[in-house]
């Protein structure tokens, strides 16, 4: 039995040596223990999540009757994190949003397959998205990716709480280093949180803090969890509006 035991766990070690190993997740989990999330298109349908070798998140989902999946991953340069093996008929170079991208296919006797692949520098996260069916003319995979692609540059920008002069929202690039941050201050003690921003998802963003970054919260309902922050966000005609815990702070964009 024992030896019967070893060989079924070997067979499994193998396995996953030869392939990526998946675990079904959730989006909460694959945040919490990857530190980043990707964005699901609102309409889509049949999404699941999974972590691949504990640092990858695979999300799967359908959308107007076809099957995607999409990957993200940390890494130092752009990268192919698909999996996919195939000799691509067509390969594109283009900017995606900024992002270094290439967009491939591979046309088959019966079925075609896209694959959209693109690094964001700011964040050092890459991308992959992919699908397949048996034809797809005049199909463009870079529009979906553009819905589980959320840039922060989105809302970057400087504000002034509404009804309230004292505290100050920033959100900025360091231009040196590439990274992203979210400054909430006080006016006249120039204290409150600060840290670098890890994930942007569809309707929330979440900080890295700790010591050098947080000293005082704008609101006392808001509260942090381990060593990151979360915000839900929602962008207004005029400014942002940030919510932790139930409680609400609008922002308003100061005029440039």
């Amino acid at each position: 039995m024992k030896k019967r035991l070893l060989i079924i766990l070997s067979l499994l070690i193998a396995t996953c040596a030869l392939t990526a190993c998946s675990e079904k997740s959730t989006s909460d989990e694959v945040l919490d223990k990857l530190g980043f999330s990707l964005g699901v298109p609102g309409d889509a349908e049949k999404v699941e999540y999974y972590i691949l070798d504990g640092d990858t998140e695979e999300l799967t989902f359908t959308l107007n009757g076809l099957d995607y999946t999409a990957r993200l991953k940390r890494a130092a340069s752009f990268k192919d994190i698909s999996g996919l093996k195939y000799d691509w008929t067509d390969t594109v170079d283009f900017p995606l949003n900024g992002c270094e991208c290439k967009s491939m296919r591979y046309l088959g006797d019966s079925k075609v397959i896209d694959l959209c692949l693109w690094y964001d520098e700011t964040s050092g996260l890459m991308y992959s998205l992919t699908t397949s069916d048996k034809s797809l003319d005049g199909f463009d995979i870079c529009a979906i990716a553009l819905k589980v692609y959320q840039p922060i540059t989105k809302f970057a920008g400087e504000y002034n709480i509404v009804g309230d002069g004292n505290w100050r929202l920033r959100i900025y690039e360091d231009e040196e280093i590439g990274y992203w941050y979210l400054n909430i201050y006080d006016n006249k003690s120039d204290t409150g949180i600060y840290g670098p921003i890890d994930v942007v998802g569809d309707d929330y963003i979440t900080v890295f803090y700790g010591p050098d970054y947080y000293t005082k919260m704008p609101s006392p309902s808001w509260k942090v969890s381990g060593d990151r922050f979360e915000l839900t966000y929602k962008i207004t005609d005029d400014g942002i509006e940030l919510t932790n815990s139930g409680a609400t702070l609008k922002f308003k964009k100061l005029e440039e």
